[in-house]
């Protein structure tokens, strides 16, 4: 949904004299307007198949989702680094972390040079090699001694298992069954020796209607705030989070699933 939606606004209405309006338009095709009393009482209906009164309000609703309007920014790895978006996200205060699917965050540093060598050797690499050795002690560091508070869902390691494959900086990696090892010895060396990495595993799902879809990344901080979707729409991967509102119902979503339950949350680190 966020992925096909990113252009939506769901507050274009929200001014007094609009209060109940709603609509929806689909472009060359129908729009439909309609003006609500109540949640449960319509007043009017309009709709429209008339292909030049649909498009003219496609694009005057469009013109309103605006850069600064739009929900999320559409962005890219080598975008963000080059910005310095992704060391702010390091370096920023309460930094949360909802895990779809491993990322470079949890490498150590051999397992990291051979990665980054295999891409430089292939020709994929479009970032500075010395400026991700950079990013990666960075991370490192962070990782170890800051205070991050980070929920991993069981399948992103049954993901992992099964296809080998690491989201490094945006690019698709398939590591070796020894590498994949390398990788869960270092990130259970961490959950075990680090007092300041806080751990919650979510095993399931909290909806069981959403039981088979990929999970997201999502990575909170009180300064910037990014999904890094697993997609294979590469100009929508990473979506910064783009107006407070949205970064409202994101945290307030994080703080809900981290106190969820032991029915679904498992926040005993030994088991």
């Amino acid at each position: 949904m966020l992925t096909d939606n990113i252009l939506i606004d769901f507050q274009l209405y929200a001014d007094i004299q609009a209060g109940g309006r709603a609509v929806f338009v689909v472009k060359e095709d129908f729009a439909i307007s309609a003006m609500l009393i109540s949640r449960d009482r319509c007043m009017s209906v309009n709709v429209s198949e008339d292909t030049d009164n649909c498009n003219a309000l496609y694009r005057n609703i469009k013109i309103l989702c605006n850069r600064e309007r739009l929900l999320f920014r559409s962005t890219n790895i080598r975008d963000m680094i080059r910005n310095h978006d992704y060391i702010h996200t390091l370096l920023s205060p309460n930094i949360r972390c909802l895990v779809g699917h491993m990322t470079e965050h949890f490498l150590s540093e051999a397992l990291f040079e051979e990665i980054v060598q295999e891409l430089e050797r292939s020709g994929k690499l479009s970032v500075n090699i010395e400026e991700l050795r950079n990013i990666h002690r960075l991370v490192r560091n962070i990782v170890q001694k800051s205070h991050i508070r980070i929920m991993i869902y069981e399948s992103a390691f049954s993901n992992f298992v099964v296809t080998g494959e690491l989201d490094f900086f945006n690019y698709k990696v398939k590591l070796s069954v020894q590498q994949q090892f390398r990788y869960m010895e270092y990130l259970l060396e961490l959950s075990e020796n680090c007092e300041n990495l806080d751990y919650r595993l979510i095993y399931g799902q909290f909806v069981s209607d959403f039981e088979y879809i990929d999970n997201q990344c999502i990575f909170l901080t009180d300064t910037i705030s990014y999904l890094r979707l697993k997609s294979s729409a590469k100009r929508n991967g990473m979506l910064v989070i783009n107006r407070a509102d949205m970064q409202q119902v994101f945290e307030q979503s994080f703080e809900e699933f981290w106190n969820y339950g032991d029915s679904v949350i498992i926040s005993d680190k030994a088991e």
